[in-house]
Order: structure tokens, then C-alpha cells, then sequence
């Protein structure tokens, strides 16, 4: 079994289930990145909160098919709760910071946020699986709260009861 980390409003607690493993401590600060759009324009990860509670979706090529279930249902809920809650995809793109493969993938970056309809950002530097202490080939998930602590942090495909719990955190963290 591997961990999961969690918090409730009321207290931190560390979850052993399923086959999600933590990368974070709950309750410790957000270390902040750069990301960059398709257009190649520089932001952090705090900026791009703005002070909200934010879903930081941190993956590499290999793992976007990953919790394919859980980000529908986050969608429909961050609808649901008007935006109160940011949603970050991340794209882990470090190994492709080289000429001609960066035109290739802001193009593949630019297609992804059309698609989706929201801005996929990419790390071309490596800090944010640093920030984050995200795996490689998983799906790394990361819910802060308002003043940008962890509430919860996982990197693997997460179960259906941790999906659930997660979409619970997401619900606190949007009041």
C-alpha cells in the first residue's frame, strides 16, 4: 500500500489506502514555480492562484490519461462551485526545453488549452516536479487552500473512495 496525504479543516491526516502516493506533507506551504503558456509568457503558481484555494494537476506526457474520472468530476464540481476554486494543469515538458522540440510541444500545449478550454501551463525548468516532489509518469495531484498550504497531495491514480475524499477537501477549501 502506499500513502496518501489529506486534511480537514479541523486536522492533518495521512491516509494508507489505494495505490496513490504522497509527494507533500499536508499542511505545509505551496513552494512557488514558474510556468509559462503556449505563447511562452511567464507566471508563477501564486499568481495564477490569486489567492484562491487551487487544484495544481502536475503531469508529463505520459500520465494524462490518469484520474481521467476524478478531473471530470472536479470539473463538474469547480462549475458548480463558480470558480472559487482554481484549476492548474501543469504540463512536465523539462525534457523537451530544446530546439525544435519546444515549438513542437507549445504547439501540442496550445491545442491541449484549446480542447479543454482552460490554459495548460509548462514547466520547461523542472522546478515545479522539484516544488511539487512530483513522480514521473504519474498523475500529481495538489489541493491548497486560500493561503496556499497543502490539503492534500497525491501522485498515482487514486481510488474511488480517494476521489471522493479529495472532491470533499475541494468542497472546504471553496467556502
Amino acid at each position: 500500500m502506499r500513502r496518501l496525504v489529506g486534511v480537514t479543516a479541523a486536522a492533518a491526516a495521512v491516509v494508507v489506502v489505494g495505490d496513490a502516493r504522497a509527494i507533500l506533507t499536508a499542511g505545509t506551504p505551496l513552494g512557488d514555480f514558474p510556468v509559462h503558456d503556449a505563447a511562452d509568457k511567464a507566471y508563477t503558481i501564486s499568481g495564477l492562484r490569486g489567492g484562491k484555494a487551487a487544484l495544481v494537476v502536475f503531469e508529463d506526457k505520459d500520465a494524462g490519461g490518469q484520474n481521467k474520472s476524478f478531473k471530470e468530476r472536479f470539473g463538474a464540481l469547480q462549475k458548480a462551485l463558480g470558480g472559487k476554486v482554481a484549476l492548474l494543469p501543469v504540463a512536465d515538458v523539462s525534457s523537451w526545453n530544446f530546439f525544435p522540440a519546444k515549438t513542437f510541444v507549445k504547439d501540442a500545449l496550445a491545442d491541449a488549452s484549446k480542447k479543454n478550454g482552460i490554459t495548460v501551463y509548462a514547466d520547461w525548468s523542472g522546478k515545479g516536479r522539484a516544488a511539487l516532489a512530483a513522480h514521473a509518469n504519474l498523475s500529481n495531484l495538489v489541493l491548497v487552500d486560500k493561503a496556499g498550504k497543502v490539503l492534500w497531495a497525491s501522485a498515482g491514480q487514486l481510488t474511488k473512495s480517494q476521489e471522493d475524499k479529495l472532491l470533499e477537501l475541494v468542497k472546504a477549501a471553496a467556502q
